[in-house]
């Protein structure tokens, strides 16, 4: 009995290191792409705008 529930909470904190480590990545990449989106807008506004006038 106690291994088997050693077996399957080591095979849970695995599951959830490599969810934690993947929702890093992912977190990271998307936050990277938002930001440099956002820092781009921002660039295309004013150059728009400055058209514009």
């Amino acid at each position: 009995m106690d291994a088997k529930i050693f077996m399957s909470v080591s095979q849970l904190t695995k599951y959830i290191f490599l969810i934690f480590i993947l929702g890093i990545i992912l977190g990271g990449i998307l936050g990277g792409l938002m930001i440099s989106k956002i820092k781009n807008g921002f660039k295309g506004n004013k150059n728009r705008f400055h058209k514009n006038k």
